[in-house]
């Protein structure tokens, strides 16, 4: 029987990935901030690749990125121009270092670390073998707040965001949108609350669209609540009922069983 404390410690764990649940090594995305910058994902060949670019012409648009690498070491490639400060910040340590100009190859050990960009022009780039979750994102002069599981993207004022995933089974999940959020491929939720939304094989594209009536649309993805249709429920090991989602439900089921462990 788990404790309590190792069931809600394991919630730090269950973390938006780009990179999927079966490379090894990988890296997870555990919060992520940025406001007014482009943003660009590509997931393609063996590599993932993310990308920001101020939308002002390097205006001073600071960006923070925290990374999770589990099973280290993997060498990330980072690409920064001239005029941008950038840094690798060793989380337990508090460590820097300044990344250089051009194309620079570093290897980071298992831990978290910060990458922290003063002008946000920057591209990381890490071996990503996995075939389901986010292929594509572009988001122009975009809004971004990642904490935990949820994953916020907002396209700034008159612009158009297109998001892509592929999967390779049916996958149920958790989706939120504000304003002019549309897809040809998934039913999307119709009111304001979040709701469960099934995934198909294959390729599916989301769009935000800023438009002069309806400056604000969103797209909020809960990571952590993804399942696929055929039962198998989370990876995460906080979702001690396996339905999916980590909630109140998990805590109920801990204190329904509390005793000794059989």
């Amino acid at each position: 029987m788990k404790s309590i404390f190792s069931i809600l410690l394991s919630l730090s764990i269950c973390t938006m990935t780009f990179g999927g649940d079966t490379a090894t090594p990988r890296v997870i995305i555990e919060f992520f901030v940025s406001v007014d910058n482009d943003l660009s994902y590509l997931r393609s060949s063996g590599t993932s690749t993310l990308t920001l670019n101020s939308a002002s012409d390097l205006a001073p648009h600071r960006s923070v990125v925290g990374l999770l690498i589990e099973d280290g070491p993997i060498t990330v490639v980072i690409d920064k121009p001239d005029g941008e400060t950038l840094k690798i910040v060793e989380m337990d340590s508090g460590i820097e270092t300044s990344v250089l100009t051009g194309a620079t190859s570093y290897t980071l050990e298992s831990g978290r670390y910060a990458l922290h960009a003063n002008r946000s022009a920057f591209s990381v780039s890490w071996p990503d073998s996995e075939d389901n979750g986010p292929s594509a994102f572009e988001c122009p002069g975009c809004l971004i707040a990642s904490s935990g599981d949820n994953l916020t993207l907002s396209p700034g004022w008159g612009n158009t965001a297109t998001f892509t995933f592929e999967f390779t089974s049916e996958v149920i999940q958790t989706i939120g949108i504000v304003g002019n959020v549309t897809s040809d491929d998934v039913l999307l939720p119709t009111g304001p609350d979040e709701e469960e939304v099934p995934f198909p094989v294959g390729t599916s594209t989301i769009t935000a669209t800023s438009t002069s009536t309806q400056t604000l649309a969103a797209l909020t993805i809960n990571f952590g609540s993804s399942s696929d249709s055929g039962g198998s429920g989370s990876s995460c090991v906080a979702d001690v009922d396996d339905d999916g989602t980590i909630g109140f439900s998990d805590v109920l089921t801990i204190l329904s069983n509390w005793g000794a462990c059989p």
